[in-house]
């Protein structure tokens, strides 16, 4: 079992707490004054596929994720290159949550009547914010290398060395955060 070789282990918020806290904030009035209630529910992994999409789509022009894919305005596949950067980048990030238990998806609905998610919230406590090497391992096998190191030409030269890059946020972050047992990574957030 992949979760017990990767235990959230420190003593920091464990992944039990949050979804207690979670369940806590969801039975809370949702009342939006107009006799409508939003939902909050914890989404299962059998809608792994429907949240990647949603983050893929949500993620498409973030000016982060445009600056990684380094694509001109004018290329003719620019929005199907955005969407497939993407929707692998949601991927690498969500694929330990919804496999290995390293955190919770959060769906949010409009009101009870919706079955169609608005969005998706990815939370992940501070105990299993570290995904380490086996978590990489295991979606370059799940998910693929991401497309600027499978297609190189249809990005920009140097897109894998900027994604790179983004490495030292999570650096920063680590030592922004030492110090602080308990806290909640909002890793992602997006709607359709």
């Amino acid at each position: 079992n992949i979760t017990n070789a990767t235990p959230c282990t420190q003593e920091t918020m464990k992944l039990k707490e949050l979804n207690e806290a979670l369940a806590t904030q969801a039975k809370a009035d949702t009342s939006r004054g107009d006799g409508s209630h939003n939902r909050i529910s914890v989404v299962s992994k059998a809608n792994e596929n429907v949240v990647i999409d949603v983050y893929a789509d949500a993620f498409s022009n973030d000016p982060l994720f445009l600056w990684v894919a380094g694509l001109d305005k004018d290329d003719p596949d620019r929005k199907e290159k955005m969407f497939d950067l993407s929707r692998s980048m949601m991927a690498y990030l969500n694929g330990p949550v919804f496999h290995w238990n390293r955190g919770t998806v959060l769906g949010i609905s409009l009101n009870d009547d919706e079955i169609a998610q608005a969005g998706y919230m990815t939370l992940v406590p501070s105990s299993c914010s570290d995904y380490g090497i086996l978590a990489l391992i295991y979606s370059i096998f799940r998910y693929g290398l991401p497309p600027m190191f499978k297609e190189k030409k249809k990005f920009c030269p140097v897109s894998a060395k900027r994604l790179e890059i983004l490495a030292k946020a999570e650096k920063a972050r680590k030592k922004h955060m030492k110090g602080t047992p308990k806290w909640i990574y909002l890793a992602a957030i997006g709607v359709s």
